[in-house]
């Protein structure tokens, strides 16, 4: 039916496509259940390849929404740091620890 897309292939599409991309995957694997069902599709290995194959491309979408969830709030932070002190603006980027707060006992 359709060539699989390997799996570099799969990490430099954009998010929008590849969205579209497990969609159409979705339903030719629910057309192959479907077809194994009703007993005309004897190919029972294939099904199995092509669930998988529509795992990973699932796989490689939460990775690239995390990363972009990642990403966007990393900008927030800088931003946030620039409108505090423009000055330490690069030092924000580095992973500074925070000060204790004091507490009395």
């Amino acid at each position: 039916m359709s060539s699989t897309t390997s799996t570099k292939e799969l990490r430099t599409m954009q998010v929008a496509d590849l969205r579209n991309e497990i969609r159409s995957h979705q339903t030719q694997v629910q057309k192959m259940r479907l077809q194994i069902t009703m007993n005309t599709e004897k190919d029972t290995a294939r099904y199995r390849r092509e669930k998988r194959h529509l795992a990973r491309m699932m796989t490689i979408l939460t990775e690239k929404e995390a990363s972009e969830k990642r990403e966007s709030k990393e900008a927030k932070e800088t931003s946030l740091a620039l409108r505090k002190n423009p000055t330490e603006a690069t030092v924000s980027l580095s992973k500074k620890p925070k000060k204790a707060s004091k507490t009395s006992s």
